[in-house]
């Protein structure tokens, strides 16, 4: 069994803390110790002034749909065969921009099981993936176009247990309105309390976790009374709100990249009225604010770009992550966000998420540090996949 070296000036932890002039030994795919120097017969690999950290995670994409303008028009168009040559299209990017794991959040035609099963064959070359299938939504609510359209609590609890039978990792539901969707309005309720806790309760039966997409005040608070584990954008909120995320350990994704993109790329695309109204710089600076309000409550945070929106690209967490900092939070936390808090909400911390003996050697490396330069981020040195040098 090779033995291999990795050496840098620095390596991040993913707990928060940080080891200088050290390597990490990877024996058959797992990190077996972190040691000054490398033992011997073992392969040595010198990144120089370089930083490696654990690899990064996901926790909001669309694995399946490309960063076009049209989202719904290409996603209820597109043939079977494309669908999932895009798909797997976009996990070699993810990949290869230094996320390791991805939580998919709502596949047409649940491709995104399909995809899962053929990189964990070795088919494909992609990161980890906690799949969602079709996410839950009223009838002609937000996602409808890809959602399990349900109305009622029996329709609700049955649908959910469809998604738990088919395999599905974590089971999302729309808890309020989005502007992707024509005739949804962003912030107004669509799920009841009562539809929203038969969601859940079925979920969290099965062992599963539940994401809710949801701003305002009302719908994130019927959401966490409800007990999910996590709140996806989670704009527009009260301090009660965050006080009890933060009481009951409930992870906010906050997905501040599609708004930065709008903002950027948006109007000399041609992008409709009634989106870049919504998610143009006044959005984006109500979503910086609550942001930068959760974090000083002390919420839990997990880092999702929301990738597979408008010009949101598979390969843009490194975006959401100099945001995250811009916004208000130290370089040191969003990383933690993006790895261990990550792994921590995925489910998949026994394994992922830090640099520890004993777990997979997933690991990103970066051209500098980026507790000085988050920005580093955005172009990897090197990734490693299960103890494989991607490149």
């Amino acid at each position: 069994m090779t033995t291999t070296f990795l050496k840098a000036k620095k390596i991040l932890d993913g707990r928060g803390g940080a080891k200088d002039h050290a390597g990490i030994v990877v024996s058959g795919g797992r990190i077996r110790e972190i040691l000054p120097s490398a033992p011997d017969g073992a392969e040595t690999i010198d990144y120089g002034d370089a930083t490696i950290l654990p690899g990064l995670i996901n926790a909001h994409a669309h694995i399946d749909t490309p960063p076009v303008l049209k989202t719904v028009e290409w996603i209820t168009g597109v043939g079977k065969a494309e669908h999932v040559i895009e798909t797997v299209r976009n996990l070699e990017q993810t990949l290869a921009s230094g996320v390791t794991y991805v939580r998919n959040m709502g596949s047409r035609d649940m491709v995104d099981l399909e995809v899962k099963a053929a990189v964990e064959k070795g088919l494909v070359q992609g990161p980890g993936i906690v799949t969602c299938g079709r996410m839950l939504c009223m009838t002609g609510g937000h996602g409808n176009f890809i959602g399990l359209e349900s109305d009622g609590v029996d329709e609700c609890r049955k649908h959910t247990r469809q998604l738990l039978k088919a395999g599905v990792g974590h089971v999302k539901f729309m808890a309020s309105g989005g502007i992707l969707t024509p005739g949804s309005v962003a912030g107004r309720e669509e799920f009841t309390f009562e539809e929203v806790a038969a969601i859940v309760d079925e979920a969290h039966k099965a062992g599963r976790k539940t994401a809710v997409h949801a701003s305002g005040t009302p719908n994130v608070l019927k959401a966490l009374k409800a007990g999910t584990d996590s709140v996806e954008h989670g704009y527009d909120i009260d301090d009660a709100c965050r006080e009890l995320m933060v009481k009951q350990g409930t992870y906010l994704v906050p997905t501040l990249a599609p708004a930065w993109f709008f903002v950027q790329y948006g109007r000399e695309a041609g992008i409709p009225a009634y989106i870049f109204e919504d998610r143009g710089e006044s959005s984006l600076e109500l979503q910086r604010e609550s942001f930068r309000k959760a974090v000083e409550a002390g919420v839990r945070i997990a880092t999702g770009s929301d990738a597979g929106t408008p010009f949101n690209g598979h390969g843009s967490l490194a975006v959401e992550i100099r945001l995250m900092v811009e916004a208000g939070m130290r370089p040191s936390d969003a990383i933690v966000a993006s790895t261990w808090g990550g792994a921590d909400l995925l489910g998949i911390g026994k394994d992922l998420g830090s640099i520890e003996a004993g777990k997979a050697a997933d690991l990103l490396v970066v051209d500098g540090d980026p507790l000085e330069n988050i920005s580093v981020l955005e172009k990897p040195l090197g990734v490693w996949k299960d103890g494989k040098k991607i490149f």
